[in-house]
């Protein structure tokens, strides 16, 4: 998890604020690498059960491994979530496209295609910072009103794919 972190925070370098302690930055970094390390594993580490045919006890019901269906349903899940994005995301970019709203689509592309953060896209393409925080809320207000009419109970905006 550490070598992920440093390795995180070279990639993050060129949006490193000075301003910011770097304590705080790399913690930062290393909570979302956990975040993802424990996305990766359905948020709960798989443990293999002590075999019962050796003589031992069974295994407790919180050290079993994860059942298949508790697996399938993770994917599941997780599966649903990215097709509730995608679908809102080709609806709201269409949206934009009918009614020539190029610049929000030029600031959503370098926030999610690029994974630049707000300062970043903000000088590329000359926009206040508060006007690119603006599209950006705009957006995820929308995801979120996609993902509360799915019923999707545990969507994560970090999944999104957002830049800092």
């Amino acid at each position: 998890m550490v070598q992920e972190t440093f390795i995180g925070f070279l990639t993050a370098l060129p949006n490193y604020d000075p301003t910011t302690p770097l304590q705080a930055f790399l913690f930062s970094i290393c909570a979302h690498k956990l975040t993802d390390r424990l996305r990766q594993t359905g948020r709960r580490p798989l443990l293999v059960p002590v075999a019962e045919d050796e003589g031992h006890e069974p295994a407790s019901p919180s050290h079993r491994a994860r059942r298949a269906s508790s697996i399938a349903r993770s994917r599941e899940h997780r599966e649903t979530e990215e097709l509730v994005l995608a679908d809102c995301l080709r609806k709201q970019i269409e949206s934009w496209r009918r009614g020539g709203e190029l610049e929000r689509l030029q600031c959503l592309e370098l926030l999610l295609v690029r994974g630049l953060a707000n300062k970043e896209v903000s000088r590329q393409l000359g926009l206040s910072e508060q006007t690119v925080a603006n599209h950006k809320q705009f957006l995820v207000a929308k995801l979120r009103e996609a993902a509360k009419a799915a019923r999707l109970t545990t969507v994560d905006e970090a999944t999104w794919g957002f830049g800092g």
